[in-house]
């Protein structure tokens, strides 16, 4: 039924004057049709209400100068339910949290001025202090490339994950909330004594995690200057909450055999985008025995056997101890989580 349908219908209301109207709505609140507007009527104000008899009989208990009426009051909008009400050509899956920013990652087909309003809701109905729409994530040190949308253009956050705390502007350093919980699972399954390597440190997400369950020590490599310094924050941030050692390293992974004169009892390598290029590598840094935490971007069923003969023609015999879907990628693809064991090392 239109707005227009509505005026016609004359409903049920009391009239009471303007200097009332706040008691009336105090006592009889349960009473109150919040379908529709109060509207001033007649010189008075007339509050549509469920049952007449009742509602005048509650201002007349509480000293309040009302009398029944009739009126055409005109719908009151109802607010939205969620953002993929009120904007439907939005994915509600297109957007992220970190902190106090929300991040939309919008589709081609969505007009600009539908993400706007979108983002200035995030910030009028939800508290978010920036929002931003990210067209990509450009070059070997992941940055992003974002447009401002609405609230503060200030892309440095704080945000929490297992009562840990990570800086991070997201303008300069990549991070997912969204993993959260992988990292939580991948550093459960550290030991005390390990020597990790993490190939693609980011802002320490892994590598403080893993310090904050057991004493281990983690070599946190990246390529990226301002992850590495938003790292060291982080670390200092977090230092009372860590049993183990956090070593940010500022390198590019495709030299970490250089660099480091040793092999590591686990590896972590997430970078899924790219990951094939660093195989070698991965097994450079192995013994027998090493735990590769391994992520790629694959369609929906993966072949374990072709990760295997792939580690086979990079230097290393690998078997697989699980893997796991963690997040999707595209519409046909996802994020996975594989676990391999090094089995023999022939490089």
């Amino acid at each position: 039924m239109g707005v227009e349908e509505y005026k016609e219908q004359y409903l049920k209301c009391v009239r009471v004057p303007g200097r009332s109207v706040e008691a009336f709505l105090r006592v009889a609140r349960r009473l109150v049709n919040r379908d529709y507007l109060i509207e001033r009527c007649e010189g008075k104000v007339c509050i549509p209400v469920k049952d007449t008899a009742e509602s005048l009989r509650v201002a007349s208990e509480n000293s309040i100068p009302a009398e029944g009426c009739t009126h055409s009051f005109r719908p009151r909008r109802k607010p939205p339910q969620s953002l993929k009400e009120l904007y439907p050509e939005l994915d509600l899956h297109s957007y992220v949290a970190i902190g106090d920013i929300a991040i939309f990652h919008p589709r081609t087909s969505i007009p600009l001025v539908s993400l706007v309003e979108a983002a200035e809701y995030l910030v009028r109905e939800r508290g978010y202090r920036s929002v931003y729409a990210k067209l990509s994530t450009a070059g070997v040190e992941r940055r992003a490339r974002l447009i401002h949308l609405a609230g503060l253009d200030d892309p440095v956050t704080v945000f929490r994950e297992y009562g840990l705390e990570f800086k991070v502007d997201i303008s300069k350093a990549y991070v997912n909330p969204r993993l959260g919980f992988e990292r939580r699972r991948v550093a459960s399954q550290v030991h005390s004594g390990e020597l990790v390597m993490d190939l693609f440190a980011g802002i320490g997400g892994h590598a403080i995690h893993i310090a904050s369950t057991v004493n281990a020590e983690v070599v946190a490599l990246d390529i990226n200057p301002s992850a590495v310094e938003l790292m060291a924050e982080n670390i200092a941030r977090n230092k009372r909450k860590l049993k183990g050692l956090v070593i940010p390293v500022l390198g590019n992974a495709l030299y970490a055999h250089r660099t480091f004169n040793t092999v590591f009892d686990r590896i972590i390598a997430d970078n899924p985008t790219m990951q094939e290029a660093f195989i070698g590598i991965e097994c450079r840094l192995s013994r027998e025995g090493t735990i590769i935490h391994y992520y790629l971007v694959h369609s929906e069923e993966l072949d374990d056997t072709s990760i295997v003969e792939l580690f086979g023609r990079n230097g290393c015999k690998v078997s697989i101890n699980g893997h796991r879907k963690i997040l999707p990628y595209s519409p046909r693809k996802n994020i996975w989580s594989v676990t391999l064991r090094v089995d023999k090392r022939s490089i």
